[in-house]
């Protein structure tokens, strides 16, 4: 490249760096408070978290649990016995699990 493709290279990154510079705002952009989803960007750890299911385990007097094409499973708590289940232990675990989920 001679002398002459030289001076026009200068002269377009000169310019393209003064575009740059004109254009380019002084104050830094806001960023929103929220994503496009509309969920927060930032969320405290000290907020409590909304529970998916709101109820007390012990209220629980009845599961009945059904899977297609091979019947359905019936707990009822009598007292403070689960009838029907194998383990109550894992049955109030698994009330727990629910609340807390």
């Amino acid at each position: 490249m001679g002398w002459r493709g030289t001076l026009w290279l200068a002269v377009a990154v000169l310019a393209a760096g003064a575009l740059y510079w004109l254009t380019t705002p002084t104050e830094p952009v806001a960023i929103p408070r929220t994503t496009l989803l509309g969920e927060p960007r930032y969320v405290d750890p000290r907020t409590p978290i909304p529970r998916l299911l709101q109820f007390d385990p012990s209220h629980v007097v009845k599961i009945r649990l059904t899977v297609p094409g091979a019947g359905q499973l019936e707990l009822v708590r009598r007292e403070s016995a689960w009838q029907g289940a194998a383990d109550p232990k894992a049955v109030n675990e698994f009330l727990e699990a629910l609340r807390e989920a």
